[in-house]
């Protein structure tokens, strides 16, 4: 969930599908063989060589990689919170990721609406669901005033951890609206307007 991370991921999903047809171009039921190769070790060294290729295409992809594997990240964060489900305020009317990006697009000034930026909405499970029937990895707390050994005082502590949340970020390609981009979407978030039902 590490914004750097989560920006490279952005990324990859941008160039990934065009890349892996120049790498397997099969059906990999057909061609079990040859996917079994398909590694994450042999796609990088595959995408390593493509910035010296005659091919257009692959020197294209290549030239994206190779910023990707130089860590020369594209998406800069201009926005990050930390929404809980469970709690009331801010993103109980969140929904999808397609459904924020719009309505921000709409908010944006008639001057900005060519502006790129991404939304990414990563959903979190801090806690079991159940603290008191976890199984083989059932934690116990020690009363050391009793001396007894239990798991029911569990309950206290997992009570003020939200039981999902969402880490939601805005990212875009430099810094120059962040200060925008937060406004219009705590906006959104806090429910200024009735943009979005919730469906989380």
């Amino acid at each position: 969930y590490h914004r750097t991370t989560r920006a490279i991921d952005l990324h990859l999903r941008e160039i990934f599908r065009e890349s892996i047809k120049l790498i397997f171009d099969h059906n990999p039921l057909d061609r079990l063989d040859l996917y079994l190769s398909l590694t994450d070790w042999s796609l990088l060294q595959e995408v390593r060589q493509w910035a010296g290729s005659s091919q257009p295409e692959k020197k294209r992809l290549g030239a994206e990689w190779e910023q990707i594997l130089g860590r020369e990240v594209r998406w800069k964060m201009a926005y990050d919170s930390t929404l809980s489900i469970r709690e009331p305020g801010k993103g109980l009317k969140l929904i999808t990721q397609k459904e924020l990006e719009r309505t921000i697009h709409g908010q944006l000034p008639p001057e900005l609406k060519s502006l790129e930026f991404r939304v990414d909405l990563a959903t979190q499970d801090p806690r079991p669901v159940n603290p008191l029937q976890m199984g083989q990895p059932q934690i116990y707390v020690y009363h050391p005033s009793s001396k007894v050994v239990s798991k029911e005082a569990l309950q206290e502590f997992f009570d003020p951890l939200p039981a999902r949340v969402v880490h939601c970020r805005i990212f875009t390609r430099d810094h120059r609206h962040d200060a925008l981009l937060s406004e219009i979407v705590e906006k959104i978030l806090m429910g200024g307007e009735s943009y979005i039902k919730t469906n989380v």
